[in-house]
């Protein structure tokens, strides 16, 4: 079992909870029955945005970014954005989304979590056996 994980496999994320006013409707930008993803390198280098609608007017919105890809894209851009400031741009682009307010129940309105992407183990089940955490094995036999 890997305990190092490469920077390059871990995306910097954030989101907001908005409630929100529909200034027009484009489901390019915000559909009220399904998940948008966006990709865009420019406002989320090496990952992505989305738009979650939530119950009623409110929307689970924000990005993913890689470190790495960020950091080209600065460069290559000259400028010096980092998650929070993608965020707030990725927000303001949307323009169907108006007059936004914070839905901070349970001082949940804003959040920022690293979030694993690499690729998935091996398999865990091999030959009779099952790996579990720590490396333990357990025999397993099928029913018969």
């Amino acid at each position: 079992m890997e305990r190092q994980i490469d920077i390059d496999d871990i995306e910097s994320t954030g989101r907001y909870i908005y409630e929100f006013d529909l200034d027009h409707e484009d489901l390019n930008y915000y559909d009220p029955k399904n998940a948008l993803i966006h990709l865009n390198p420019v406002l989320a280098p090496g990952g992505y945005g989305w738009v979650f609608p939530k119950s009623g007017n409110k929307v689970n919105i924000g990005l993913g970014v890689q470190k790495k890809s960020l950091e080209i894209r600065n460069k290559k851009l000259g400028k010096n954005d980092n998650l929070q400031s993608l965020i707030d741009q990725y927000v303001k682009w949307n323009p169907t989304l108006k007059n936004l307010r914070l839905f901070n129940k349970n001082n949940n309105g804003k959040g920022m979590w690293s979030v694993a992407v690499r690729r998935q183990m091996e398999s865990l089940v091999f030959n009779g056996y099952m790996g579990g955490l720590g490396g333990t094995a357990w025999p397993c036999r099928t029913p018969p």
